[in-house]
């Protein structure tokens, strides 16, 4: 389907197709106890896909707050220490804070794919801060 779509131009790249192992993925729910529609998204912190869709997912899920779920399924670049440390910085925020720690979370992981110093540790704690998510927590979560 993805390549009948581009070869049409009706998409364009940078798109990949991943596969992914669901059998145990970090995913994170959100939107309607009960939905009757689940948006799933499959992501990660460094993908400016991401970043440029969130505001739009963000809108769906307040307009349609009584019947949209979504799923955020994290799908770190297994190759970036930066990625995955962004990704254990969602889920320590999903453990601790609930899910509006993760929005929290999730809100400025994205914003700092703009940022120097992006996924570095300085940058995790600085968001880890901002949040309100303990120090020794982070700390010992990305050692």
């Amino acid at each position: 389907v993805l390549e009948q779509i581009t070869a049409r131009g009706h998409l364009g790249l940078p798109l990949e197709v991943r596969k992914a192992d669901l059998a145990a993925p970090l995913y994170i729910g959100l939107g309607a106890a009960s939905p009757k529609v689940l948006l799933v998204q499959f992501c990660s912190y460094d993908a400016l896909l991401c970043k440029l869709i969130a505001p739009a997912i963000a809108d769906l899920l307040e307009r349609h707050k009584d019947t949209l779920g979504y799923m955020w399924i994290d799908t770190p670049d297994l190759k970036s220490a930066g990625s995955k440390k962004a990704s254990l910085l969602s889920f320590l925020a999903f453990q601790h804070l609930g899910r509006q720690g993760f929005v929290r979370a999730n809100e400025r992981l994205l914003a700092a794919q703009d940022e120097d110093d992006g996924f570095s540790d300085p940058s995790l704690l600085r968001i880890a801060k901002a949040i309100g998510l303990d120090r020794a927590v982070v700390m010992a979560g990305l050692k």
